[in-house]
């Protein structure tokens, strides 16, 4: 759903381990998983889209794997994050599409430290 979603945006989950930069081709995330699900990172790209004034925000959180997702889902959740997120982005940001680029650490199977990596708002 995250593919067909993010399809024309900046951010763009090209696969399910690739999430590539429409704007700039040099940059992507690319999700090297290992095959016993021991990953040591992850990715997730947060996707908030503005409806038509009569409709509510639509929001998506999706990781790469299962750890992305679950750092993402935690992430939006967290007013802390949400608050160190805001610096980043434009005064009005409230008012405008978004997308985040999360970078997930994992240590013992368990997401232990989530970063923005990249932002968009228009």
């Amino acid at each position: 759903m995250t593919v067909e979603l993010t399809k024309g945006l900046r951010f763009v989950m090209s696969a399910r381990d690739e999430i590539d930069d429409a704007q700039d081709s040099h940059r992507r995330w690319v999700l090297h998983a290992s095959a016993d699900s021991h990953d040591t990172e992850d990715y997730a790209i947060v996707t908030r889209l503005i409806q038509r004034p009569s409709n509510a925000p639509m929001l998506s959180v999706a990781g790469m794997g299962q750890y992305g997702t679950l750092a993402a889902a935690d992430f939006v959740c967290n007013p802390t994050a949400i608050s160190d997120m805001l610096h980043h982005l434009p005064n009005d940001w409230a008012n405008k599409n978004l997308q985040l680029i999360l970078h997930v650490k994992v240590i013992d199977f368990k997401p232990v430290a989530t970063e923005v990596v990249a932002e968009h708002a228009w």
